[in-house]
């Protein structure tokens, strides 16, 4: 139950009791009149019947006519004796009569007093039941205030849990309670001086004696002071109406102050967290960032990333007709594994993929037919290595074959660029997007042997390197016999080729190392900037 609702309760409880209070005030004011009622009609009563001012007015006039009996006797010069015992005589009667009278009198009283026995018996208890209703709206008021402070200890104990932000309002809500207080004890004061005015008209009330005009002029006293009392209570209950009124307006204005600290406080703490939340996700950026470059710089410093990755690719030679053997092209694709009808000299595939020159018949010509791998050398999508294609040739040169016979030239091409060796001439030729001169430069220090093994490396870059063309290089007998060529042009995709008379060509693809490595380690091949110092 929060402060409103049992200051509402308290206003309702304190109206009934008022109200109750008012109705009790009207019956006692009512019982009231009723015996200043009977004290009017029995003073009218007694003045009708035997009035005491009459009964006096006998007696003088009794004493005035033994006076004028003793004068008359004195007149008469009576016996002194006799005179003695005539005024004895009239003396008795007089007696008796003022006897009579007077018992006459106290009946008509004590009747009297026995006919408002009731009235003051009611009175009296209106005053006790107004007594137990004081007592029991000091109790409620006992009970309101051990409520109240109840509910100031729950607010305490919650402005204990409450942050720094709503520490002034807990100030402010300790001099409300203390304001509160104060006025609460006025209350009490206010209620003892009630009940000290209740016991001063129970005492009076105790001593309450009908004795004519006087007891009347108490009666009204008493209907002032009650009245008085009444005004006073309804004073009390407004100034209390107006504490309970100004208590629920600091109530509501703390209310809503708390409300809106709390709603700052949720604002603010919301756009804490928000922030908190950015700078968090920033920092995980920022952390992803500089994870992915160390990631990275560690990645281009190691001994892995300058090392090309090999990549193992099945593949095989097959036997194109752009060069065919003769006008039947009979040695081709589907049929490899023949030799020429017309006896020209031509090239022959065996099953283990060796490479067979077949010499010319007497008056035939030799041939310088084309053979392509029958897979690709593709460039790596998302690679985050250098990517290594390789093949070696090792040659044999075939029985029979004179040196003007011999002939060999290979590399890689696509459908715009090509790179191509012509061991025999120690010159190495590229031509890019169709240039139509092409480019060539002669290897230095470059010797020829007919059982030399020779190979033909395509390096592509990682994808996330920029900046950076693939490249390629030529082995011979392990070693890397020239600088890199850079590969400006069409560079997604080459296809590696040789042409050949005269040799006898054994090919590795590199499909099993362990059983057939290469001559040239490319375990050992580092991409360095020397490498890139490109012809």
């Amino acid at each position: 139950m929060n402060l409103k609702e049992m200051m509402e309760l308290m206003e309702a409880k304190e109206l009934k009791e008022v109200k109750d209070l008012k109705e009790l005030v009207l019956k006692q004011g009512s019982n009231v009149l009723g015996v200043q009622s009977s004290l009017f009609e029995l003073e009218k009563n007694m003045g009708k019947k035997d009035n005491k001012d009459e009964l006096e007015l006998k007696i003088i006039e009794l004493e005035e006519k033994t006076l004028l009996l003793e004068k008359e006797v004195k007149n008469k010069q009576r016996d002194p004796e006799e005179l003695q015992i005539i005024r004895q005589v009239l003396l008795k009667i007089i007696e008796e009569k003022f006897t009579d009278i007077n018992r006459s009198m106290e009946t008509k009283i004590q009747q009297i007093k026995n006919e408002n026995s009731q009235e003051i018996a009611s009175l009296k208890q209106i005053i006790q039941q107004k007594d137990e209703l004081i007592s029991s709206l000091q109790e409620t008021i006992t009970k309101n205030y051990e409520e109240m402070l109840t509910l100031k200890q729950n607010i305490n104990q919650a402005n204990m849990k409450t942050n720094g932000i709503i520490q002034s309002i807990g100030m402010k809500l300790n001099e409300v309670d203390q304001d509160f207080g104060q006025k609460i004890q006025g209350l009490d004061q206010a209620m003892r001086k009630t009940d000290n005015k209740c016991k001063d008209l129970e005492d009076r009330i105790a001593k309450f004696d009908i004795n004519g005009s006087d007891q009347l002029n108490k009666i009204e006293e008493f209907g002032k002071t009650l009245q008085n009392l009444i005004d006073e209570k309804a004073k009390e209950k407004e100034e209390k109406k107006l504490q309970h009124s100004q208590l629920l307006s600091i109530q509501t204005d703390f209310n809503k102050k708390v409300s809106d600290l709390r709603n700052e406080f949720f604002n603010l703490h919301h756009d804490q967290v928000e922030k908190i939340k950015k700078v968090d996700d920033l920092n995980v950026t920022i952390k992803n960032s500089v994870d992915s470059m160390k990631v990275e710089l560690k990645f281009l410093n190691s001994s892995t990333f300058k090392k090309g990755s090999f990549v193992n690719i099945d593949n095989e030679w097959k036997v194109t007709t752009k060069y065919p053997c003769c006008g039947t092209k009979c040695v081709n694709t589907e049929s490899p594994y023949g030799t020429c009808k017309s006896r020209n000299g031509f090239i022959q595939l065996t099953t283990d993929g060796t490479i067979r020159y077949i010499k010319c018949a007497e008056g035939k010509v030799n041939k310088f037919p084309l053979i392509t791998a029958a897979n690709q050398f593709k460039k790596p999508v998302n690679c985050n290595v250098f990517s290594l294609f390789y093949f070696e040739l090792k040659l044999k040169l075939e029985e029979g074959i004179t040196s003007d016979q011999k002939s060999l030239a290979f590399g890689l091409a696509n459908n715009s660029d090509t790179i191509k060796m012509w061991p025999l001439s120690s010159i190495i030729h590229y031509q890019m997007q169709n240039e139509n001169i092409p480019q060539s430069f002669t290897l230095e220090n470059f010797t020829w042997s007919d059982d030399d093994v020779v190979g033909c490396c395509l390096i592509y870059p990682p994808s996330r390197v920029e900046n950076k063309m693939p490249y390629v290089f030529y082995t011979q007998n392990g070693k890397q016999i020239c600088k890199a060529i850079v590969l400006e042009g069409n560079n997604n995709y080459y296809q590696p080729f040789i042409q050949v008379t005269g040799y006898a060509v054994e090919t590795n693809f590199g499909h099993d190392l362990d059983a057939k490595p290469f001559s040239f380690d490319i375990s050992k091949h580092l991409v360095a900037e020397e490498f890139y110092e490109f012809y």
